[in-house]
């Protein structure tokens, strides 16, 4: 019986299944993520009824952009509700109108640097905006200033409490007056405002409200303009490169701050000492140390004046980028250090000299564009070479020591000056992709160990838009070397240790038969 009802119900499973797909669909349960135009801009379906902007049309010819809150595409009315991320790019565009229906916008949305303005719809219960600037409807956070706004200044409203992340993001404006109870300074806020010269406060020139409590990471990155800021007692967190490639020529930390991001202050050239009202983050000859249980070197001022520092006999570690960018130091003592974190002498462009004698680490982009440093010294314990450790440095000769295990990808990128680069006969390193890349100095690699792996692309130099590049390499006996590790623009010319090319090839051997013949043609001369 059983066999039968299955008999029965498998037929009447695919006619049904048939009667079903012979039904026409809805014509509102559209797609998702469908994306369509209408001549003007660009959209993207989020379900069946609402849709977010994604893009403007260049070729349009539009420059004063008003969105609509509702769109047809295929029989289908859409609400507007999101603009999302670039939707409106580097263009024509001067400005933008949101109307009512939008929950959703992005600060990134509106990066074009020729847009003005903002509006927005008043019947709008999201958004507001305030001579041509984007706020939440509460006027509790700025969302974005344009890139192009028309006015050398701007004047937050009374009651925000946040800057919002990107807000003025490559803002030509030169002053900010900032409202006191505004708290947060977030994320890139004021990132690459590079005319930005004077925040006020109550009419009281370069300082921050008391009542701010956290910046963000890259809030102030290359203001280059921006000379002075004193930090209020209230702030607690300075976030990753807060003011980092900014025109900062001094700073003192507040006592209150209990964490600060990596390279916060780095690349400042213009900043020659950092102060501390600190227990955390102290002080010494203008020098910024984090002070806790295992206490480190925390950022060397970029503008210091002194051509050489001795870093102290108790400190073991320094943070990532703590030197990066200084522009005076010629050479510096490392003392006890053992490890060279991530980008810590980075575009150190006069940097000269450097004893690495007790390192057994240097990270990645450590030594990033040192270009005037041709002097370094390894020792017996170096283990590690990370990636673009010496990218575009002024390095003449490598002799690698026996422990070293690793050479990661372009850590020699680009080092015109290199020459010669020896691997000692106990070698056991990988050398990984390009890392002699542009090197077109580079004269001989000498490897005096089978145990020394070349992965794919190790020994490129050149590359198709170059000249073909000629690499002496000399290798033991027996030892091969792959095919992928190299292309058609570099030339191997490959010697195995102990063969010398002709005439210099079994000298001796040479001599000693000109020796016989010399004494056979005076034998034959005799009979």
């Amino acid at each position: 019986m059983a066999m039968r009802a299955h008999l029965v119900i498998l037929p009447l499973m695919v006619i049904a299944s048939t009667l079903l797909a012979m039904v026409p669909m809805d014509p509102t349960a559209a797609d998702v993520n469908t994306a369509f135009d209408d001549g003007v801009l660009k959209y993207e379906t989020i379900d069946s009824d609402t849709v977010a902007v994604i893009g403007y049309i260049d070729t349009s010819g539009v420059s004063e952009v008003v969105v609509p809150a509702q769109v047809k595409q295929a029989g289908v009315t859409y609400k507007v509700v999101s603009i999302s991320f670039a939707a409106f790019e580097d263009n024509g565009i001067i400005s933008v109108t949101i109307p009512n229906t939008v929950e959703e916008v992005y600060a990134e949305s509106f990066i074009g640097i020729n847009i003005q303005r903002i509006d927005v719809d008043p019947d709008n219960t999201h958004y507001a905006s305030i001579d041509g600037i984007l706020y939440d409807y509460k006027i509790r956070s700025l969302i974005r200033c344009p890139s192009g706004y028309q006015g050398s200044a701007v004047e937050t409203p009374e009651s925000l409490a946040a800057i919002g992340r990107g807000a003025f993001d490559s803002c030509t404006v030169e002053t900010v007056k900032l409202n006191d109870g505004l708290i947060l300074i977030d994320i890139n806020a004021f990132f690459m405002c590079k005319s930005l010269s004077t925040i006020t406060v109550d009419g009281v020139n370069n300082e921050l409200p008391m009542t701010v409590s956290t910046i963000g990471s890259y809030a102030f990155g290359h203001c280059e303009s921006l000379e002075r800021l004193y930090l209020p007692e209230n702030l607690t967190f300075i976030g990753d490169s807060a003011f980092s490639d900014s025109g900062l020529t001094e700073l003192t930390i507040p006592s209150g701050v209990d964490y600060i991001g990596q390279s916060a202050f780095g690349h400042c050239k213009s900043l020659k000492s950092i102060e501390s009202d600190n227990m955390k983050y102290i002080s010494e000859n203008g020098v910024l140390f984090h002070n806790s249980d295992l206490k480190r070197l925390f950022c060397y001022p970029a503008g210091k004046e002194d051509a050489e520092y001795t870093i102290p006999d108790d400190i073991s570690t320094i943070s990532h980028g703590a030197f990066a960018g200084c522009i005076n130091l010629k050479k510096v003592n490392i003392g006890g250090m053992t490890v060279i974190p991530d980008g810590a002498f980075a575009f150190c462009t006069s940097l000269e000299e450097i004893d690495l004698t007790k390192v057994t680490v240097i990270g990645t982009m450590a030594f990033y564009e040192c270009d005037n440093l041709r002097n370094v010294s390894f020792g017996s314990s170096l283990s590690v070479i990370d990636v673009m450790a010496f990218y575009s440095s002024g390095i003449e000769e490598m002799m690698f020591p026996p422990s070293l295990i690793s050479i990661g990808s372009s850590a020699f990128m680009e080092c015109r000056n290199l020459k010669n680069v020896t691997f000692p006969e106990s070698s056991q390193c990988m050398v990984d992709a390009y890392v002699f890349w542009k090197c077109y100095g580079l004269s001989e690699i000498y490897i005096g160990s089978s145990d020394v792996t070349l992965e794919n692309g190790s020994l490129i130099v050149s590359t198709s838009d170059s000249d073909a590049f000629t690499l002496n390499i000399t290798v033991p006996k027996g030892y091969s070397i792959p095919e992928d590790a190299y292309n058609t623009y570099t030339d191997l010319i490959v010697t195995y240790i102990g063969e010398r090319p002709y005439p210099y090839e079994n000298i001796i051997g040479v001599v000693i038969c000109l020796i016989v013949l010399f004494a056979i043609f005076k034998l034959f001369r005799r009979v």
